[in-house]
């Protein structure tokens, strides 16, 4: 009863989400809709975690969510439900805990983990947002690809 859920955006099946929820009369969901780009991290500053649930179908495990990138910035620690190479950041960044995609049960668990463990919470955040400063930043990936560049021209 003390956790909240915040959906922002839309999309198909949000409205099967929300006759779900009102039939029974589940009232820690809040349903936002679209929100204007700029307003998005004034509620990514009121959350304790950012969830990024992905099917668990192939493509996904190629695909790195910006999400990850948007959570460690905003230093919010993150539950991953998809496998491969986001994952893989997931895991070396140590922003975050992963469960198995499609499964709501190991998503509960790890959220009832984490409501536990603030300490936990704290830590994650501060390694998502060192990390992603580290290895993401768009300055120094434009440098490191102007090296690249000028070392290939040098060949």
């Amino acid at each position: 009863e003390n956790i909240k859920f915040l959906l922002i955006g839309s999309g198909p099946e949000e409205k099967i989400l929300k006759d779900y929820s009102k039939q029974n009369n589940i009232e820690n969901v809040k349903f936002l809709g679209q929100v204007p780009k700029h307003k998005i991290s004034d509620y990514m500053s009121l959350a304790d975690c950012g969830i990024i649930p992905l099917k668990n179908i192939p493509v996904f495990e190629t695909t790195i969510p910006s999400k990850i990138f948007d959570y460690m910035s905003a230093n919010l620690p993150i539950l991953l439900g998809v496998k491969g190479e986001a994952r893989e950041i997931l895991d070396e960044s140590r922003a975050g805990i992963g469960f198995e995609p499609d499964d709501s049960k190991d998503l509960a668990e790890k959220i009832l983990h984490l409501s536990k463990n603030k300490k936990e919470i704290e830590e994650m955040s501060k390694y998502g947002r060192k990390f992603v400063a580290e290895n993401f930043n768009r300055s120094f990936l434009a440098e490191k690809l102007e090296q690249e560049l000028v070392r290939i021209c040098n060949k």
